[in-house]
């Protein structure tokens, strides 16, 4: 166990090991859900069908829309879902902070917008993989060359995790094949290798990339100052006596570069549950009855004929047109009714299909169309509760995917120069995000609608006692809505500007009355004076 390719190759033996018992159930779902992913138990041929054993697309349908749906309400490619702030209310006052923090997340958006930088490709796959395995597997890495941040989405049969003692994922060991050709391409050293000159240029290996936590056993022999050290290497390489045999490179990370999301996770298990497995049941037989239904819908289109022993002259002939010779005074030919009744069986297969459409939370995600006429009030209302049914998973979306991805990104544009300086007050100071997609506002809009009705409420008492309203504080009010409904920083204004603009508009008042009380003021004056030269003049 002295040399390092020993440990890593018993280390990814016992992560294989430990996924081993999810490996058939995965499978099954690669079969009827996920054809579009790697198999599980066996290796994939190139080019290969993967939906031969599909008769219903429902599954497939169901998966595509929550998909999608997770896609718009949570990282939409069109609005912007998140934004930088800081856990202090008196600098976010000032307009230079805010003004930053705009910025700043505009930036890292527009960096997820660019096409080549495959953000949005990845997170949907990710998310086809939420659905139908439970795990996702996303990696992300600075490209120097191009100047921007990739995003890649890998399949989870390649990936073997760990989790640490929080039960966040800090170990993962990818295997995947490389051709000899891919392989000194980006590690030239590997040339020199006695086994890589005897392959050939288009001959496959087995690479794997491992990444685990600098503290752990094997990972302080790095000696490196980052967070988690990565090893890139192939067991078909190593000759047994070399030490660092088979070993491709090694290198660190500051942050941990793959981001697996779970979709839901029971105590003690590492590997996420899905909708697809909720479904694979369903899914199986919806799939057998399909295949049924067929067959009785040819055998009812095309059904089978009645014909006595030996009186038509050559073979049966049934296509269209077709002349069938039979003997003088033979029984007729006719079809054979099978009995089969197609509709009960449409019936039972809407009430599967119905089931899987809801195990992927289709009924959540789109909205279902209602035959009375609805508000826009409405419509958003029935949105959001729906939505907010979705909080636990989402939430666990926000912790294990959003959130890393969103850190690795600043961290990776900050070293490469491609966040501006921050103002003084924010030097030493943690960001927090926020999140301001749809379905983050659906769990956080709660105070803004239970406000709004109080409002409502207190308008129907002011019609009979107009002194309730003193109860609100309309400017706390204004300001609250603000935030707990994401209004831009700088559509509104802070409590001082308010106090400003008001004490302007009270001044201005002041003046204007003054003006226009001054012909008044001066006729009385003149009255005065003719009334007291009156009264002088006139004789006692």
């Amino acid at each position: 166990m002295d040399r390092i390719i020993e440990f890593l190759k018993t280390d990814l033996g016992t992560l294989e090991g430990d996924r081993g018992l999810w490996d058939q159930d995965l499978q099954d779902v690669v079969r009827f859900i996920r054809p579009g992913t790697s198999d599980f138990l066996r290796e994939l041929v190139r080019g290969e069908s993967r939906h031969y054993e599909i008769y219903d697309g429902t599954a497939l349908w169901a998966l595509e829309q929550f998909a999608a749906g997770l896609h718009t309400y949570n990282t939409s490619p069109t609005d912007r879902w998140f934004t930088l702030s800081i856990d202090d209310e008196e600098l976010l006052k000032e307009e230079s902070i805010r003004g930053w923090l705009e910025g700043v997340s505009d930036i890292v958006y527009r960096e997820f917008s660019k096409p080549t930088v495959g953000f949005n490709q990845a997170m949907h796959e990710a998310y086809l993989d939420l659905g139908a395995l439970g795990t996702a597997i996303v990696y992300s890495e600075y490209d120097q060359k191009q100047n921007n941040i990739i995003f890649r989405a890998l399949p989870l049969a390649q990936c073997y995790i760990r989790e640490n003692y929080l039960g966040h994922v800090d170990t993962i060991y990818r295997k995947f094949e490389m051709t000899a050709r891919q392989v000194i391409q980006q590690f030239p050293e590997a040339q020199k290798m006695e086994k890589m000159k005897l392959r050939r240029p288009h001959d496959k290996l087995k690479i794997v990339h491992a990444v685990f936590p600098s503290k752990d056993k094997f990972g302080k022999k790095h000696k490196t100052n980052k967070n988690f050290v990565s090893y890139w290497f192939c067991t078909e390489l190593d000759d047994g006596v070399t030490p660092n045999g088979g070993l491709l490179d090694q290198g660190g990370f500051d942050d941990f570069p793959y981001h697996v999301p779970r979709w839901t996770k029971l105590a003690g298990e590492v590997y996420g549950r899905s909708p697809g497995r909720t479904a694979l049941h369903d899914v199986r037989m919806v799939n057998k009855m399909a295949m049924t239904m067929i067959q009785k819908a040819e055998q009812v289109v095309n059904p089978s004929v009645e014909i006595e022993d030996d009186s038509v002259i050559g073979d049966v002939a049934t296509g269209a047109g077709s002349i069938i010779w039979k003997e003088p005074g033979s029984a007729p030919i006719t079809p054979v009714n099978s009995g089969a009744r197609l509709d009960i069986g449409i019936d039972i297969l809407d009430r599967y299909r119905d089931q899987i459409m809801k195990a992927f939370h289709v009924d959540k995600l789109m909205r279902q169309r209602k035959n009375e006429r609805q508000t826009a009030y409405e419509i958003s209302d029935d949105r959001n509760e729906m939505l907010a049914m979705m909080s636990p998973m989402l939430a666990r979306l926000q912790v294990e995917l959003y959130g890393p991805i969103l850190d690795r990104t600043f961290e990776l544009m900050a070293k490469n120069g491609r966040i501006p300086e921050p103002p003084e007050e924010l030097q030493g100071l943690d960001l927090e995000v926020k999140y301001t997609s749809p379905a983050a506002k659906a769990q956080q809009g709660a105070k803004a609608l239970t406000t709004q009705r109080y409002i409502e409420s207190l308008g129907l008492l002011a019609q009979m006692s107009p002194e309730v309203l003193d109860a609100i504080d309309v400017d706390v009010i204004a300001q609250s809505q603000a935030v707990w409904m994401d209004v831009p920083v700088d559509v509104t204004r802070t409590p001082d500007e308010i106090n400003k603009i008001r004490q302007d508009k009270a001044e201005m008042e002041a003046r204007q009355q003054g003006v226009d009380n001054a012909p008044l003021e001066a006729r009385a004056v003149k009255d005065m004076a003719q009334a007291r030269q009156i009264s002088a003049n006139t004789p006692v």
